[in-house]
């Protein structure tokens, strides 16, 4: 099993943290590691891990989520995961990018696109043939 890192450790990061009960049985650990720029270390840390850990980014910020982002999945992390938070739905072929954050009753619609390290917010309705980027909430 491998390692889950929450990093943001505001509300959103301790939001995800409460919904655990969800994933936790895929983690060894699941730990929240700080955002705050000043505090990077803490974030740097995980960089020189011999195993392979998961990571999930509670920031809201699209900015300051996309630099973590980029600087996080060139350590050795198993980025190719989706977090779903609570029940979502999903239509028919939904092409979802990676480490995207779908919250609590959400919904995408058929034949959808979601790039990148996106955060869905929970009862956020995404129509059919939509095409969401990279690096958005």
């Amino acid at each position: 099993m491998k390692k889950l890192y929450i990093i943001g450790d505001g509300g959103f990061g301790n939001e995800i943290l409460g919904w655990r009960s969800d994933f936790k049985e895929s983690f060894s650990n699941i730990e929240i590691l700080d955002d705050n720029s000043s505090k990077l270390s803490s974030i740097q840390s995980i960089k020189d891990q011999n195993d392979p850990f998961n990571f999930v980014i509670a920031i809201g910020d699209n900015k300051v989520r996309e630099k973590i982002y980029e600087n996080v999945k060139s350590f050795n992390a198993a980025s190719d995961l989706n977090f779903f938070i609570g029940q979502s739905y999903l239509g028919t072929n939904v092409k979802l990018g990676l480490n995207n954050l779908i919250m609590h009753n959400s919904s995408i619609g058929q034949n959808s696109t979601i790039g990148d390290n996106n955060h869905i917010h929970g009862q956020t309705v995404i129509g059919h043939d939509v095409a969401i980027g990279k690096n958005n909430s």
